[in-house]
């Protein structure tokens, strides 16, 4: 099983008197000449034949959490250019990986990033004043306290020079600290959202109190118009004259095995209030619509008359508690929508809040940019 490779877009936010941010690219890194030659010239420290040959070269970091770094190979490197091409050029990346373990869970995954980002900057960004090893991580700085430094990452050249330089249009700079920022609180970016997700919160409870009001308003309304419904009598006399329509006796058979009205709608009528009696939950609004709705579709267009006018109102009403319950689930959980729920994600389109906030996760969720190699 080999490992995935993946490049890596860091950003730096570099402490310098006019703040400036840099994508951390192969071209960034300064490497001075300090040897002499016997003419008096400089020669530079980072020879030709130190440099790999071959291999497709990235302009931005090789990554990979799948294994663990073979930080010894990193160690015999003689200079700093070369520890710092290990990460930029395919066929020596491929070299730190050779005979390492293979990643098999998650937490081991993650144990290997964390790993494989402090030994790569430990390459890149080796310091030597005021403190050797100057790199930490936010998270364990400021979330854990843990200011203890990994011996481990600490690279010198063959002359024993820990230094490091990075060129910008401005100039030259000497990196003498780095902070990983790997906590959501210090990360531009995440902070964004979780700000957002506060905002989200508040207007959470308060929309859910707003239409659990609504919603218990329409219930008594629901069981007002539901009692007067049971309690409603059609008059025997004013189903006679319907008597010789064929589609209405058909109809009948079908639910009484009879063809007297007088004993078909009283039972027809049972059949509502049985359906209507059982709600008790909210969760029964839901397929109380679809029942009604089903049983309703199987009558004759004329038969309706004999239902009273409330039955509408009913039915409606079933269906407006049925779409605002479905509503307070979807703002409790945006995750969880089904975007095949036609009625549901219309009335959601009400709801400006709810759309902001699912538009903003989406976009940590998805991908919005590819990766360079």
């Amino acid at each position: 099983m080999n490992a995935k490779i993946e490049t890596l877009r860091i950003v730096l936010d570099l402490n310098l008197p006019r703040p400036t941010k840099v994508y951390l690219t192969k071209n960034l890194f300064y490497f001075p000449p300090i040897n002499k030659t016997k003419g008096g010239g400089d020669e530079p420290t980072h020879k030709s034949e130190d440099i790999a040959v071959g291999g497709a070269v990235s302009n931005y970091p090789l990554f990979t959490f799948d294994a663990k770094y073979a930080v010894d190979k990193l160690q015999s490197a003689k200079s700093s250019k070369m520890r710092i091409e290990y990460f930029f050029n395919s066929n020596l990346f491929a070299k730190l990986l050779r005979n390492q373990p293979i990643a098999t869970t998650e937490e081991e995954k993650h144990e290997n990033a964390k790993y494989n980002i402090m030994c790569m900057f430990g390459c890149f960004f080796p310091t030597s004043f005021p403190t050797k090893y100057n790199i930490q991580s936010s998270f364990d700085a400021n979330i854990e306290k843990n200011t203890s430094t990994n011996s481990e990452f600490t690279f010198d050249d063959e002359n024993g020079s820990s230094f490091s330089y990075i060129r910008l249009v401005s100039g030259i700079y000497t990196v003498t600290r780095l902070t990983w920022i790997n906590d959501i609180i210090n990360d531009t970016t995440y902070r964004y959202l979780l700000n957002e997700i506060i905002k989200y919160n508040k207007w959470e409870i308060q929309q859910k109190e707003t239409l659990k009001k609504k919603i218990h308003e329409q219930q008594a309304n629901f069981k007002k118009l539901r009692d007067e419904f049971v309690k409603r009598q059609q008059s025997a006399a004013n189903i006679t004259r319907q008597l010789d329509n064929p589609d209405i006796k058909k109809y009948i058979r079908s639910v009484t095995d009879s063809i007297n009205f007088s004993d078909a709608l009283p039972k027809i009528k049972d059949q509502y209030a049985f359906f209507f009696g059982n709600v008790t939950e909210i969760k029964d609004y839901i397929p109380i619509v679809m029942k009604i709705k089903e049983s309703t579709d199987k009558m004759p267009r004329d038969f309706l008359q004999f239902l009273p006018s409330e039955f509408d109102k009913i039915y409606n009403s079933a269906k407006e508690i049925s779409i605002d319950i479905q509503t307070l689930d979807a703002i409790e959980n945006p995750n969880k929508i089904n975007p095949q729920n036609k009625a549901l994600i219309q009335k959601l389109k009400e709801y400006s809040d709810l759309q902001k906030i699912i538009s903003i996760v989406r976009t940590f969720i998805e991908p919005y940019r590819k990766t360079s190699n």
